[in-house]
Formats: structure tokens, C-alpha cells, sequence
């Protein structure tokens, strides 16, 4: 918890950044929820084309309709499924359950799960290539295993040494995998199946969540010591630190309105412009304990999902049970 001192310190710099932001066009903020059935949740994902919202739960996937708001809890064969990624142009999604050691590949409209592939120990994180078509499926056992959707089974396994966190790939055939022990980011050819490089992350502790901005060709890492540590992709080449709060575990990327969104558990979302120097311009109270969201591409909306939590110094909201809460900018 942070001290009243702490506290106020706080809330006069996120008041100087949201006057930042306003200046910029505009300042996000809680809009609404959406309330659904109580459960552990995790991960979040969004399918541009359908409208659909997907997050990972203790006891399967819940489905949002985002045109409706309508919820739908499927319990799949009932495990924990860590991250769902929608297969653009279709109404398949692969998931990651760690507890089963399998990736799931199942219908997003109906839940039926049409198959279950061996990915290595405790498969939490996984990424979409454009390039491929293939699911990559980040596990404890350090590998990378590639997922084909439409074959439904797995098509290969890349070793990556180190603590996979969450993947990024840039839609060329690279992926970018944060190393939680080793600071750094791992850099590997997804059709040579190899790891290539590894970039250092010079003053972060316990990378997690990671994005890829495809205009600047820039990584941004977000660490566990509360900053975000923005990369060239190209170069590996260290291009400055960002201020975040505590407790992230995902960095999501608004390409078209030049913003990284970083949720933090500390009841913040922080927001960094990618539009000049990448800067932190916004922190934006949501509620404590999200950390992980999506963003929809064709709106701007920001959705975090968060489950019941205490007070919390930062004023964040309670939310009863759970819910998603609906960020946007005004």
C-alpha cells in the first residue's frame, strides 16, 4: 500500500498527465463493465472482425459479444485455459492450458474443442504470425511450439533457454519472447525455427507483457521493477525507459491512435504515446488487480478484466465479483 504522502504525490502527477493527454486529444477513463459469471481470469484478446472479446478463465473461456455486450462462459472440458488467440479470418482460437500441458484448438462461437495438442510444461503465453498462419505457443519447458490451426496439430518446436513470458511477432516471420530470469528479449526466426539473438534489457527487472508496434518497429517491455523499456526490433537498440506502476502483465498496442496501453494491478492503466518519443502521457484509475486487457482496434476501447478486490490507496473502484471494465478515451 502506498503511503498518504506516496498517495498524493500520485494523484497531482497523474492529474499533470492526464492534462498531458488532454492536450493530445483527449484522456481515457473507466466508461462502464461489463459484469460476468465470477472465476479466476487471465489472459484477454479480441477478434477485430467478429466483435468478440476473449478471456482466458479457471474453468475455460469467456466470450464477449462486443456489439451487445452479451457474455457467454464456455467451460470447454473444464481447465484452465491461460490465453486465447483468435485465427483472424475464421471462428477458430487457440488456447493455452498449462495445467493439461496441451494447446486447445476450439470453435470461438460454440466452444466446442476440436483438438488438444501437446505443448510442452505449463503452456501459458502465445502469439499469432501473420506471416505463417501459425500459433506460437510459449512453455515453462523453454520452447516454443508452433500451433497449425487449420491442420489442428503442431508443426514444429523451436528451444528458447530462459523463463518464457509473453510473445510479440512483428507479421514478417519474427517473434519477440520476454526472458523473465534473463532481463532480455529473445528474438527467433519463426520459418528458420531458431532462435537468432537476444536483446539485453538494460534497467528492467522481470519483463512480462510485451507489444509490438509495427509503425516505429519498436518492442515495448513491461517490468516488473514499474517501468517499460521500449526496443528497436530491428537493432536491438535501447530506446528509453517509461514510468509504469506496479503489476503488469501485458502491454497492448493502438497502432492507428499511436498509444501503448500497459494495465497494472496497482489500479492504473498507463498510458505511453508512441508518437514522437515514446513517453509516458496518461495513468488512468481502473481498478486493482487489472492487469492483463485488449484493445479493440476499430474503436480505440480498452477492456481489463478484474475480479473483486479491496480498497485500494490508488481509489480505485471495487468491483463486485467480476467484471470487464470498458476504458476509452473522451
Amino acid at each position: 500500500m502506498a503511503s498518504k504522502s506516496r498517495l498524493s504525490i500520485l494523484l497531482l502527477t497523474g492529474a499533470a498527465l492526464a492534462h498531458a493527454a488532454g492536450a493530445a486529444g483527449g484522456h481515457y477513463s473507466v466508461t462502464g463493465q461489463i459484469d460476468a459469471p465470477e472465476g479466476a481470469w487471465t489472459f484477454a484478446s479480441i477478434d477485430a472482425a467478429t466483435h468478440r472479446l476473449y478471456v482466458g478463465r479457471s474453468t475455460g473461456m469467456l466470450a464477449v459479444d462486443l456489439q451487445t455486450r452479451k457474455t457467454t462462459a464456455f467451460t470447454l472440458d473444464g481447465k484452465r485455459v491461460q490465453m486465447i488467440v483468435p485465427i483472424p479470418g475464421t471462428d477458430l482460437v487457440v488456447g493455452t492450458q498449462d495445467t493439461s500441458n496441451v494447446a486447445i484448438v476450439a470453435d470461438g462461437r460454440t466452444g466446442a474443442v476440436l483438438a488438444k495438442i501437446p505443448a510442452g510444461r505449463r503452456p501459458e503465453t502465445a502469439a499469432y504470425d501473420a506471416a505463417s498462419g501459425l500459433v506460437a505457443v510459449m512453455a515453462g519447458s523453454a520452447e516454443v511450439t508452433l500451433i497449425d490451426p487449420k491442420t489442428r496439430t503442431a508443426v514444429g518446436s523451436i528451444p528458447v533457454p530462459g523463463i518464457l513470458e509473453s510473445g510479440a511477432t512483428d507479421g514478417k516471420g519474427r517473434l519477440y519472447i520476454n526472458l523473465e530470469d534473463r532481463n532480455a528479449i529473445a528474438v527467433v526466426d519463426l520459418a528458420g525455427r531458431k532462435q537468432v539473438g537476444t536483446y539485453a534489457l538494460h534497467g528492467c527487472e522481470g519483463p512480462t507483457g510485451i507489444g509490438f508496434d509495427a509503425r516505429t518497429n519498436l518492442l515495448i517491455s513491461a517490468c516488473g521493477n514499474q517501468v517499460a523499456k521500449v526496443i528497436d526490433a530491428a537493432s536491438g537498440a535501447d530506446r528509453g525507459t517509461v514510468p509504469i506502476a506496479g503489476g503488469a502483465d501485458a502491454v497492448l498496442i493502438d497502432t492507428e491512435r499511436r498509444v501503448a496501453l500497459i494495465p497494472c494491478s496497482q489500479g492504473r492503466l498507463v498510458v505511453i504515446s508512441l508518437a514522437e518519443k515514446p513517453k509516458q502521457i496518461e495513468s488512468v484509475v481502473t481498478a486493482q488487480g487489472a492487469r492483463t486487457g485488449a484493445v479493440d482496434p476499430s474503436t480505440g476501447r480498452i477492456y481489463l478484466p478484474v475480479g473483486r478486490a479491496p480498497e485500494t490507496d490508488f481509489g480505485a473502484r471495487e468491483v463486485p465479483g467480476f467484471a470487464v471494465l470498458v476504458v476509452e478515451a473522451k
